[in-house]
């Protein structure tokens, strides 16, 4: 028998994300800040303005981006910021969790209703239905990985630019 995990409370997940970023803050040879910390301030101080932010992390594996990512989410959480998280595959989206919390990622496909083609199954046109209102409130949009040489994944995130970009100004 497993336990059943309780949620945390706003409280809890503050604290949690305090100790998040005190992790990142320590976590530099020699106390020094590290480069997780500096992306983390530079996109949670970005994100509440006005214009969007497009951003890109790339480093090698271990160096903590899944951390990363899932402590900027628990962020947009504690702040009431609506988002999601979304990865090509389930294994890639496994990486996003934190347990207590809905922090979670699911597939590019399930998120956007895509089919074999990359094409959204979705009715923009009828925002009333739950998976479109959802989209429609999002302020922010985690994408995690793309698989290499993915013709797929690099079709749906041009897709999501594309769209993104023909919004507005940002």
């Amino acid at each position: 028998d497993r336990p059943v995990a309780t949620k945390l409370n706003a409280r809890q997940l503050g604290e949690l994300l305090e100790k998040r970023e005190q992790q990142m803050r320590q976590g530099g040879p020699d106390g020094e800040v590290t480069d997780q910390w500096r992306v983390y301030n530079e996109i949670v101080h970005a994100l509440p303005s006005e214009r969007r932010l497009r951003m890109m992390v790339q480093a090698s594996a271990g160096t903590g981006k899944s951390f990363l990512l899932t402590t900027i989410y628990l962020w947009c959480v504690v702040h009431g910021m609506p988002c999601r998280a979304a990865a090509p595959t389930g294994i890639a989206a496994a990486n996003i969790d934190i347990s207590g919390t809905d922090i979670c990622a699911a597939t590019l496909h399930n998120v956007f209703s895509l089919d074999s083609d990359c094409k959204s199954e979705l009715d923009f046109t009828k925002p009333g239905t739950d998976k479109v209102a959802a989209i429609l409130r999002m302020k922010v949009l985690f994408l995690d990985e793309a698989r290499p040489g993915s013709r797929d994944d690099i079709r749906v995130y041009e897709l999501l630019i594309r769209d993104s970009l023909s919004e507005g100004e940002g």
